[in-house]
């Protein structure tokens, strides 16, 4: 059940964030639902195919992840508490099924569980991340101007060529984060702890100059802590539900 749910999550985010922005976001919504409603259909009738002793399973799969699915979408990425109590509602599932397979070996093949753990830390768990920051308190940080009642004279912007124009900015978090997700993952699974160690120190000393730069204050440091413990979180979700997998057998 947790890997057509993760499929359906995670093709229904991937959806959203490649979909044209010049089309309406009705549309776009609309479209990314349906691609992740497919994909946990196609996922379901896959199963069964694979293991064709598992067609019940396969249809409460589906049915689990498609209501699921019909939650996160109708919550949107502008409800972060919603966001995490489907969350919340996906790891209640994740316990239940690895307590499964602990007694009666895995219901799914690996694969099924690799493709799902990848597509999850990809925009679905950037989605999460922003959640949890929102709830920290990151739009707090970003206080109005102080009103005046003198007149402002307005200052004419300074004439810039079309070479001078400024690039914008790029966007790096929302493809760094799936990346290291991933990454831990992999590393994780191959018993590399010290290199996992090192690449979260190594994040730390990259931020440091933006962080040092917070004068005293310390909101980019709380919001740098809570954004690197929330997505390592879900990487090691991620690991756990791989590793439950590849060695479910030997656990029976």
């Amino acid at each position: 059940m947790i890997a057509l749910t993760l499929i359906a999550l995670g093709v229904h985010d991937l959806a959203a964030a490649l979909l044209p922005r010049a089309w309406a976001a009705r549309r776009r919504e609309v479209l990314a639902l349906a691609a992740g409603a497919a994909a946990a259909v196609l996922a379901g009738v896959l199963l069964v195919v694979l293991v064709p002793g598992a067609p019940a399973l396969a249809i409460g799969g589906v049915l689990v992840a498609l209501a699921l699915l019909a939650a996160w979408w109708r919550l949107g990425a502008g409800a972060p508490l919603g966001t995490l109590g489907v969350a919340a509602v996906v790891a209640l599932v994740a316990v239940a099924e690895i307590g499964l397979a602990r007694t009666a070996g895995p219901a799914v093949p690996v694969a099924f569980t690799v493709v799902a753990v990848g597509l999850a830390l990809g925009e679905t768990a950037n989605r999460i991340t922003r959640a949890v920051l929102l709830l920290a308190g990151r739009r707090a940080d970003a206080a109005p101007a102080p009103e005046s009642d003198a007149p402002v004279e307005a200052v004419p912007a300074p004439e810039t060529s079309a070479d001078e124009t400024e690039a914008p900015p790029l966007r790096g978090g929302r493809y760094i984060g799936p990346m290291e997700r991933v990454l831990m993952v992999v590393l994780g699974l191959a018993h590399a702890w010290p290199v996992v160690a090192a690449l979260m120190a190594a994040k730390g000393l990259v931020r440091f100059p933006e962080i040092s730069a917070d004068r005293g204050e310390g909101s980019r440091a709380e919001e740098f802590l809570v954004g690197s413990l929330a997505s390592w979180g879900i990487a090691a979700a991620g690991g756990v539900l791989v590793w439950v997998g590849l060695v479910a057998p030997a656990l029976s």
